[in-house]
């Protein structure tokens, strides 16, 4: 049954899942010729396999339907089925690779900060001291949870913890570059998100180089998956760093993450 779900959960998000459901009806009628003929003849076996063809392309004609209509996905493996392949792509991330790290204390808080890359931390300028300006005490890592539907079928996702209060140049991060965006144009990011514990508005969700928020996550309940929506604009550009950052003491997850024209 997990494997079902992994296979909803890679396909659910674009157009492949029009190949899956090409692959399930192939499977189908395969499975059809090996049945015995005293079998096939049967009336009511007859009746059901007509009526189960209509009901697949009726369903097939839907589902594509409706993923033509949501249009392409921007973001590329959002719900972490193929592990971290993707993500840990930005400006602060190019910053941190590139930085001048050449004292022994730069040198170990630039080791913390990108240990559970692509989730990278805030990391203290070389010309301030640690202690005013620490690495947060945060971690991030992929995970295999359970879900609310389908028998509680297990889904991948990302998993972060952090362990500080709230403070200034505290945070983690996780983002992905997104490519081919029209300028100037409206998009709508959607994401999944379960917190064990959570510190009300420790996750942000941006689009923008000065990371103001297109979302302040609320969590309603804990323990349960919810739904997120965000809207946001692009400026003269094709391209922008997709972002979640963390702030606040929190354990939570993510996956199921979509940009899609508005």
């Amino acid at each position: 049954m997990d494997t079902a779900a992994n296979i909803l959960q890679i396909y659910g998000a674009d157009l492949k899942g029009a190949a899956l459901a090409l692959i399930a009806a192939a499977l189908v009628s395969l499975i059809r010729e090996q049945l015995p003929d005293e079998v096939l003849s049967q009336p009511w076996v007859s009746t059901a396999w007509y009526w189960f063809r209509i009901g697949g392309v009726v369903v097939l004609i839907i589902f594509v339907g409706c993923l033509w209509y949501r249009g392409n996905n921007f973001v590329l493996n959002g719900s972490f089925v193929d592990a971290t392949k993707h993500w840990g792509n930005g400006y602060y991330e190019d910053l941190l690779r590139n930085g001048n790290w050449d004292t022994q204390e730069t040198i170990q808080n630039y080791k913390r900060a990108m240990f559970n890359f692509p989730y990278v931390l805030h990391m203290p300028r070389p010309a301030r001291r640690a202690e005013s300006d620490p690495v947060p005490n945060s971690n991030g890592q992929l995970d295999y949870v359970a879900g609310e539907w389908f028998l509680n079928l297990r889904r991948h996702a990302f998993k972060i913890e952090f362990n500080d209060d709230e403070g200034t140049n505290r945070f983690g991060t996780l983002s992905q570059r997104l490519h081919g965006l029209k300028p100037h144009r409206n998009y709508r990011a959607i994401f999944w998100v379960r917190a064990e514990e959570y510190t009300p508005g420790a996750l942000r969700l941006t689009a923008h180089l000065n990371w103001k928020p297109c979302e302040i996550v609320q969590i309603e309940r804990l323990n349960s998956w919810e739904k997120k929506t965000c809207r946001f604009e692009v400026g003269d550009t094709e391209q922008v760093d997709f972002r979640f950052v963390i702030q606040a003491r929190a354990r939570l997850w993510i996956t199921g993450v979509g940009v899609y024209p508005d």
